[in-house]
């Protein structure tokens, strides 16, 4: 599973897949803070132009399914109260 990602929002120690745009090639890096290094080799770390490329993050069976959970529970929650408050409830 992959979420895209704005170059704004990285998140220190994730995996991401970086796709250099003017390049035309994928890389799998990971995000140190202020540079990338690559995975799984991380002898050494550069920096990159952030606006340049796309990044996509690495996200595991178990996020997923915790987000999807998460989804499905806030869902059912606002049935049961639209039925017990109003149709017109919305939470």
């Amino acid at each position: 599973m992959f979420q895209q990602m704005h170059c704004d929002h990285l998140i220190k120690g994730e995996l991401y897949c970086v796709i250099h745009n003017f390049l035309e090639r994928k890389e799998n890096l990971v995000f140190d803070g202020n540079s990338f290094f690559k995975y799984p080799d991380s002898n050494y770390s550069f920096q990159i132009h952030l606006r340049m490329n796309t990044f996509y993050r690495y996200i595991n069976k178990e996020e997923y399914y915790t987000k999807v959970k998460e989804k499905y529970d806030a869902k059912c929650l606002n049935t049961v109260l639209k039925n017990l408050i109003d149709e017109s409830f919305e939470w």
